[in-house]
This record gives C-alpha cells, structure tokens and sequence, in this order.
C-alpha cells in the first residue's frame, strides 16, 4: 500500500507541477489611475505610502504618486488567458484545447465474481482490488457548458478472492495492466471559481500485462498470456460514467475525479465454455486528481 501511494504522489508531482508552472507565466500586476487611465506590466519598485514604479510589457517605466493610484491588482496578461475550468464564467468560457495530466488508485473487481462454495465450507469473499491509474487528458471545448474530452491512462484492473477455511485464510488476485483510452462528453456548470463537471462516454482497454498471485505464496504466481485459451482476452469495452469538481488555480484548472467504468466484454478468453457460464465484466471505481491548462489563445 505504501508504494502505491508513493507511485502515486511522485507520478502526480511529475505530471501536474510543470503544467502549474506554466501556468504561472500568464499573470501581470496593473495598476488603475484614479484619472482612468490603466497601466499592465510588472512592478520593479514600490515604496510604501509614496510611489510606484512599473514596468510595461514593451520596456517602458512609469512612477506614480499614491495619491494618484486606485488600485493595484495581479490579473491575467491581456490576450494569453488560458483559462482554468474548461467551460467557466471566470475566464474559462473560451472554446479550444485544454491539455494536462491526471493520476489516481483505482478499485477494482468483476461480475459474477462471487464464487461461494457450499461443497468446500470454505467462506468466500471478492473485495476490491487497489490498483494505479495515471497519464494524459485533453479536453476540447466546444461551448461553456460542453466539451469533449479524451485521455490515455495507465490503469491496473483485476479482482481479488479471499477464501477463509478453519480460521486459515488464503487471498489470490490478478492483477490486469491497461493501456485505457476514455472518450466522453463532459458537461461543466461554473460557480464562480468552482466547476461541476459530469462525464459520459465508452472506453477502449489494450491489455499490457497480466499476473496471478496468492498470499501466502503457494506457488501458483505466474504470468497470464492474452488470447489464449484459458487466458485473458487482450481488448476491454465498457461504458464510464464520472463527475467532479474543479478549482480555477495559476491559469489553470486543478481538478478532482471520480469514475466509475462498466466493463461490457469478458475478461476471460475461453474457446468452450460451460452451459452455465457467466461472464467476468471488468466493474471500476477510481479517484484521481489532475491539472489542466489551455493551449493557444
């Protein structure tokens, strides 16, 4: 658990930290004249209760007196807002490209999992399994309240069986790793710096890896082969239906996830199957926070 969290944090840190430093580039102080007049740029000197002096974009500097200031602020530059919440009234209602990065844990089963037996004794159970989720996101805006956006993740799938017998309990899993692609529409309602946001869409899932394991080690540990018989099929289809939350941060938007994917396909590839069989759908929950920022103007 330790080194997921770890994985976790320094994946995020990687991806997110670079995106916010960009992000703030885009800011500039302006100073209002009480004359109306507006100045942009950055403040070199500033004496306390006396003056002012800033510099303009274009090198030029200006002193002012106190009394001749109504105010100073620290606004986006003129003509390179990159907006924060795709979809936002605060400087987010422009349409275009948003790019960015996400990571998370995913909670991880299959249906139909519950395999009780009545013949053994034995007591079984299917929690969920903890896996890592993170990569890339892009969302295109294509009006205030709706975007289309598109991701391309690492996810780790798979479920977990704990069998308990005369107090000895046994734990085996697979893990399964995914290249996923998600594509949905997102819809955002602002409030104010805030963002709501739902999503609903298919997903596609390339199977990277797989493995089987037990706790203790019983020596069944081994590697599960795509597309063989009695293995794992290579390709995952589901729908994904998610919501969450955005904050407008250093020109960008700092955003919290939460998914869930119903998987539509098996996960088992099998040539005969029982009369009685049913199948094993990949079911997902996952959380994850991310940072996006605008591309162009």
């Amino acid at each position: 658990m330790k080194k997921l969290f770890t994985c976790l944090i320094v994946s995020l840190t990687f991806c997110v930290v670079p995106l916010m430093l960009i992000g703030q580039t885009t800011y500039e102080e302006v100073v209002y004249l009480k004359n109306g007049s507006i100045i942009h740029g950055v403040i070199i000197e500033q004496i306390p209760n006396q003056s002012v002096k800033i510099q303009t974009k274009d090198k030029n500097v200006y002193v002012f007196k106190i009394e001749e200031i109504e105010k100073i602020t620290k606004e986006e530059r003129q003509g390179e807002k990159r907006g924060g919440n795709p979809g936002t009234k605060s400087g987010y209602n422009s349409m275009g490209l948003f790019i960015g990065a996400k990571a998370g844990i995913d909670f991880s089963t299959v249906s139909n999992a519950d395999l009780g037996s009545s013949t053994t004794g034995m007591t079984i159970t299917n929690p969920s399994k903890i896996g890592f989720q993170g990569g890339f996101i892009g969302i295109y805006v294509v009006h205030k309240y709706l975007a289309v956006q598109m991701e391309l993740l690492f996810a780790q799938k798979g479920f977990e069986i704990k069998g308990t017998q005369s107090g000895v309990t046994v734990k085996s899993w697979i893990t399964i790793n995914y290249l996923s692609i998600p594509l949905s529409l997102r819809v955002s309602y602002p409030l104010g710096p805030v963002t709501i946001h739902g999503n609903l869409g298919p997903y596609l899932g390339f199977g990277l890896s797989a493995k089987f394991a037990t706790d203790p080690d019983v020596g069944f540990n081994q590697k599960i082969e795509f597309q063989k018989d009695g293995g794992l099929k290579s390709f995952d289809f589901g729908l994904l239906f998610g919501a969450g939350v955005g904050y407008c941060l250093l020109g960008g938007e700092l955003f919290l996830d939460l998914r869930y994917d119903l998987g539509l396909t098996d996960v088992n590839y099998l040539k005969t199957k029982p009369s009685d069989y049913k199948m094993n759908c990949n079911r997902n929950f996952g959380i994850a926070v991310g940072y996006v920022i605008k591309i162009g103007k």
